[in-house]
């Protein structure tokens, strides 16, 4: 049986080999699951399986999934209960930047049309906004790391958020892995000061943050959530009219930019 360390090193050593060679069993899989999560942020067994046309999958994503000196090195974790697949946390910084490195080699020149073609406009923008956090005056040794990991969803913003609300700031559900860091004031619209933020920030379910982004839900000064009359089948979406949240008196700047510039006509 390998330790936690020795299968880091395992990853480590692997998965940029897996990025250069893509027909690779190994490189499926985990190209599948990268995919998959650019487009839903939660990504089960069932999805990975399908995506990833691998006729052996459920062998090797044991093997992806275990310690173990024969593995494939391990890459992911699963959620019993709802069969949630993740990347292992003690590596999912150093796959996620691996990702980076690959997708920025396959970036052509911005007026390429089969760039735009191939890539989610999402994705185009998201890669934008870290070259210009890379590109600005802001000392590398400093705020630049964490902007870029909080553009991604990682990194001192989200480890914030979760210390601040322990859970759901809505519905206190407590398993983090599958919580999003959702900011308040969207980040296109922030400050660098703004974007890391805790208190322009809020940990979601996948529903709730969809519906937050997308301006369906907000949140009065009181924490009372407000629902866009646009928004229908609360009760299939997990919403009621009494959800609400604890606010900080410090939230209420950005939960007003929220409601006056994203929430939908209520």
């Amino acid at each position: 049986m390998t330790t936690e360390n020795e299968e880091v090193k395992k990853v480590k050593s692997k998965v940029p080999k897996w990025f250069d060679k893509k027909e690779q069993i190994n490189s499926r899989i985990l190209f599948a699951f990268l995919e998959l999560q650019d487009k839903n942020n939660t990504v089960t067994f069932e999805m990975l399986r399908e995506q990833c046309g691998v006729k052996t999958f459920k062998s090797n994503f044991q093997q992806m999934s275990n310690f173990g000196k024969k593995n494939n090195a391990k890459i992911f974790t699963k959620n019993k209960d709802s069969d949630t697949v993740y990347l292992w946390d003690k590596t999912q910084e150093f796959i996620m930047s691996e990702y980076g490195k690959y997708k920025n080699t396959k970036i052509p020149m911005e007026n390429n049309f089969t760039y735009l073609v191939g890539n989610s406009i999402k994705e185009l923008l998201l890669i934008k906004d870290i070259e210009k956090i890379i590109n600005s005056k802001i000392p590398i040794s400093t705020e630049n790391p964490n902007l870029i990991k909080c553009r991604i969803g990682q990194g001192l913003f989200r480890e914030n958020l979760i210390a601040l609300w322990k859970g759901c700031s809505v519905t206190k559900f407590e398993n983090v892995e599958i919580l999003i860091a959702s900011h308040i004031k969207p980040w296109s619209k922030s400050s660098n000061e703004e974007r890391l933020d805790v208190f322009n920030g809020l940990l979601l379910t996948p529903n709730l943050d969809k519906l937050f982004d997308k301006g369906y839900i907000s949140f009065d000064n009181n924490g009372k959530i407000l629902i866009s009359e646009k928004l229908k089948n609360l009760k299939i979406l997990g919403i009621t009219i009494d959800m609400n949240i604890k606010i900080n008196d410090k939230h209420k700047k950005y939960l007003s930019y929220h409601r006056n510039e994203i929430l939908k006509n209520i």
